[in-house]
């Protein structure tokens, strides 16, 4: 058993849970070693078998999967819990994620092949997070982060020319060291700079000034304009032509830009020994990687995080509105989770670490290709301290709204804040579906708020302060 992965399933269905049951039981390197169907079960029997792996429906009753994972972590804290949705409830989001779960995956969108890949990622230490479901994160951090901006309109007054001088150049995606060529200053002067805008800004690092200079100009650089070209391959790496496709179909085509030539050309000679993956090209700046992109179409873009002539969030976001079918994973030197947020509004498919072994990575392209969101452990942590630092800021000045609800309304709310569905707070009630959405949008209205994650947020802390 020492290379089987022990995986316990709970669902509140019976036929699902079963089924599915047989047909892990089928792989070579997955053992089901038992099922349940409520969290407090689950919980139990968790504790006395100690699984690697435990798949939790979002519907378990007795216990909701928010509180069963939360449990389970505390209990068992080497256990990672991957939650099967029954459909995308953006709304359980950002709880589940809270909660440390490991993955987040519709049941309706992934098949037996894929699920016993992702479970073998999850195992190694991967966050999954299916592109729906990190789609509406997003939207509770651009809801958020808006209204945060709404509260303070007139940030950014203050700089000096020099500053905005150097903020432009900073969102047009230039180095310190590019900066201080461009402006005959010493790079010590331009970090002078920086920390002076981050004060004025009042941001905490230097894409979230960039971010704030780009809204409030609407001012995004732009790809290279000439007409591109068929670039020379570099040395030790290979350019094929466009309309070369003999045994191409079925293979995953790559582009991959990193500033470090040796990094890209091992890294290129590595996935080339693989079976399924041929890389079109390596390019070491942003503008280039742009420019091939547009020349190849490749389905996936491996991009360094510390990419020159635009960064690789901006880079990320012209790929996007290029290519919207090319899947961009950002591979980090280190953990820089100031980058995350922006970058997953860029539309970035992954963001994991370089210390990933090649095989995880192939793995990794492949999931990335078939529409998954991947992001290493840390990095999912960095986001959720990014979420509850913006969030907390927007909800704090609005608290006193929720002293308003109705005793119905603060018993609907309360439920929502510990994960139950709209169908799952209706049959608890006895009450229509209808009638639910109509208490939660007003609880919405006069709490003042965006979404229902807001109002959780408002009511927990409220909760806390009595």
């Amino acid at each position: 058993m020492a290379n089987i992965i022990g995986v316990l399933l709970a669902d509140n269905a019976e036929l699902f849970r079963e089924g599915l049951t047989r047909l892990l039981e089928d792989t070579s390197n997955i053992k089901v070693v038992s099922t349940c169907s409520t969290g407090r079960e689950c919980i139990d029997k968790a504790t006395l078998l100690k699984p690697d792996i435990i798949m939790l429906g979002s519907t378990i009753s007795e216990y909701d999967c928010v509180e069963t994972t939360r449990q389970i972590n505390q209990i068992i804290p080497g256990t990672h819990v991957i939650i099967l949705i029954h459909s995308e409830e953006g709304d359980q989001l950002s709880s589940i994620l809270k909660a440390q779960a490991s993955a987040y995956i519709s049941k309706d969108n992934i098949n037996i092949g894929n699920l016993t890949k992702l479970i073998v990622a999850v195992h190694s230490g991967t966050v999954i997070i299916s592109a729906a479901a990190a789609g509406k994160l997003l939207e509770v951090f651009t809801t958020t982060e808006n209204s945060s901006d709404e509260a303070n309109p007139k940030q950014g007054s203050g700089l000096s020319e020099r500053e905005k001088q150097v903020l432009s150049m900073v969102a047009g995606g230039a180095t310190n060291r590019q900066i201080a060529d461009a402006l005959l200053i010493s790079e010590n002067t331009v970090k002078v700079h920086m920390n002076r805008i981050f004060e004025k800004l009042h941001t905490r690092n230097r894409q979230e000034a960039a971010l704030q200079f780009s809204r409030k100009n609407n001012s995004y650089p732009s790809p290279s304009k000439h007409k591109c070209q068929m670039l020379p391959p570099e040395h030790g790496s290979k350019a094929y032509n466009v309309g070369e496709d003999v045994g191409m179909a079925d293979l995953i085509k790559v582009l991959l830009a990193d500033r470090a030539e040796l990094f890209r050309e091992g890294l290129a000679r590595l996935l080339e020994d693989t079976s399924n993956i041929k890389v079109m090209s390596t390019c070491s700046t942003g503008r280039e990687c742009i420019d091939k992109a547009i020349l190849f179409k490749p389905n996936i873009i491996i991009l360094g995080s510390d990419i020159s002539e635009y960064d690789c969030v901006e880079t990320t976001r012209h790929i996007g509105q290029l290519l919207p079918d090319t899947h961009v994973i950002i591979l980090i030197h280190s953990e820089e989770g100031d980058q995350l947020l922006a970058a997953l509004k860029a539309q970035a498919s992954a963001y994991i670490s370089e210390n990933h072994p090649v095989a995880d990575l192939a793995t990794i392209i492949s999931y990335v290709n078939e529409g998954m969101k991947i992001i290493s452990s840390p990095g999912a942590r960095k986001l959720l301290e990014m979420f509850t630092a913006i969030e907390s800021r927007s909800v704090e000045a609005n608290s006193k709204h929720e002293t308003g609800l109705s005793g119905r309304e603060k018993e609907v709310l309360s439920m929502v804040a510990r994960g139950l569905t709209n169908r799952q707070i209706a049959n608890a009630l006895f009450i229509s579906e209808n009638t639910v959405k109509a208490h939660v949008s007003r609880i919405i209205e006069k709490m003042n708020v965006h979404n229902r994650r807001q109002a959780v947020n408002m009511f927990e802390r409220s909760v806390v302060a009595r």
